[in-house]
């Protein structure tokens, strides 16, 4: 009976005068009941309204994937970049680094898309940039990496000399501005 019930979550139906439109907006009525009954109460409260599958479980998408979770990416990265084998046994670190990049590839698995490419560069970037701020700043990585996309390495640059300026001049009373003129002997 569950067969063939995939199109229901990936596409929406045809117009209203298309043949065959009563029989897919029936299907889908039986699949919208499936998911809210397999829901959490207070989850299948939000998402009532829709009156598609696909509404509901785009909804779901957005709202409870972990395909954006740039935190947790910033974590796997971090852990890899400080993983060691301290004295384990060989098989013991492959198998935790192996561990750590199977998770890595569920949040950016690989593909030939070069704009997903450049994303996940940018993500290794800027994820090693804030790696290795001291931790007076190492506080507004979660900040930075809570958006809907990871700004580029420029952007997280600027986003952090705009709180870390007036920081500095706060501790340090000598001039670190970009326009400062040298000066000369004499």
């Amino acid at each position: 009976m569950a067969k063939k019930k995939l199109k229901f979550l990936t596409s929406y139906p045809s117009t209203p005068d298309a043949s065959g439109y009563e029989d897919w907006m029936q299907e889908n009525g039986v699949i919208l009941i499936w998911l809210w009954n397999s829901m959490e109460p207070e989850i299948a409260e939000n998402v009532m309204f829709h009156n598609t599958a696909k509404g509901v479980w785009d909804d779901l998408k957005d709202t409870y994937s972990q395909d954006k979770n740039m935190n947790r990416v910033y974590d796997l990265y971090d852990k890899m970049f400080h993983l060691h084998q301290s004295g384990k046994p060989l098989h013991d670190y492959y198998s935790t680094f192996k561990g750590l990049a199977e998770e890595l590839n569920v949040f950016q698995p690989l593909t030939n898309d070069i704009d997903k490419l450049k994303a996940h560069r940018n993500e290794f970037l800027v994820s090693k940039f804030l790696a290795g701020l001291d931790p007076d700043l190492q506080k507004l990585k979660g900040h930075i990496l809570a958006g809907e996309t990871v700004p580029s390495l420029t952007d997280t640059f600027s986003q952090l000399q705009r709180v870390a300026y007036p920081m500095q001049h706060e501790s340090s009373p000598k001039d670190n501005s970009a326009f400062t003129i040298g000066r000369g002997r004499g």
